[in-house]
């Protein structure tokens, strides 16, 4: 199958993905979980759930043992790669510790409730976890 043929479902999916989405960041409102925004007079496909995270690693070990994937993308920020190391003048810890906090949930257009709720509830829990491990 080429990807045209999947054209006549893109909207489809965006929408179901858009929906997933919006799941996320209710079920992590009031919570150190950030989802990571949709810019203004954006309209994002959320082709990624990236999350915003303290402690990233103990989060992504916990998902792990509760059987859910994670994903890190783009882990080195660009002004760490050796082509772009000269451009960046000042040092820049914004994007050091976003790149240090991201972690990508699971996203897919055909995510049930049920799936959502319970990557949502194993992100809360190893938040708790941690809080009460830092208390």
């Amino acid at each position: 199958m080429t990807l045209t043929a999947k054209l006549p479902r893109l909207d489809a999916w965006t929408r179901a993905r858009r929906a997933v989405a919006a799941q996320y960041r209710s079920a992590f409102a009031g919570s150190p979980v950030l989802l990571v925004e949709e810019a203004e007079l954006a309209y994002a496909v959320y082709h990624l759930a990236v999350i915003r995270v303290p402690d990233r690693y103990r989060v992504r070990q916990y998902l792990s043992s509760m059987g859910i994937q994670t994903g890190i993308h783009y882990p080195t920020p660009c002004h760490h790669h050796p082509p772009f190391r000269g451009l960046a003048t000042t040092p820049l810890p914004v994007v050091d510790r976003a790149a240090d906090e991201v972690l990508s949930l699971p996203m897919f257009p055909h995510m049930s409730d049920i799936q959502v709720e319970r990557v949502c509830e194993a992100v809360l829990q190893s938040c708790g976890a941690m809080r009460s491990r830092l208390a």
